[in-house]
């Protein structure tokens, strides 16, 4: 399927982050993981449902209000917010551990969000993104996505 899809981008010049988002797409809809399929129960903390929160950049700026949806399948944990001022930050896909930390792509730009402050909890976690590429030495904010519930 990877290859099928690698031929599509070149022959119609997609841009990378284009092919990486339909990639999560594919992926997800040839795994049968859809609002009406069954599913494994989730791997660490139980975070389905609705959330609400802020995201923010942790070098100031607003903190903006937002909801979440949050479905789990197994170790496979999805998140799909309404954040309207900006493209990222939206549609997560991503793993989760037994003890609650999460590794997330975001679909728009192929970044990688991670719990970087600590393991998600029932009633709460954080999910952040590097703003520029992590440098040694240097101070680098992170986009945040807080939730709770």
């Amino acid at each position: 399927m990877y290859f099928l899809l690698h031929r599509l981008w070149m022959s119609i010049g997609m841009r990378h982050t284009t092919m990486v988002a339909l990639l999560v797409f594919v992926l997800h809809l040839s795994s049968g993981c859809n609002e009406g399929s069954s599913s494994s129960p989730p791997i660490g903390p139980d975070l389905r449902g609705t959330w609400g929160g802020v995201y923010y950049r942790t070098d100031g700026g607003p903190r903006t209000p937002l909801t979440a949806k949050v479905r789990q399948d197994g170790d496979g944990i999805f998140i799909s917010t309404d954040r309207t001022n900006g493209p990222t930050g939206r549609k997560l896909t991503g793993t989760m551990t037994p003890d609650g930390r999460m590794l997330l792509t975001d679909a728009y730009d192929g970044e990688l969000w991670s719990t970087h402050y600590g393991p998600a909890r029932t009633n709460q976690f954080r999910i952040a993104d590097y703003v520029h590429p992590p440098h040694i030495q240097e101070s680098n904010p992170l986009y945040v996505i807080e939730l709770r519930r």
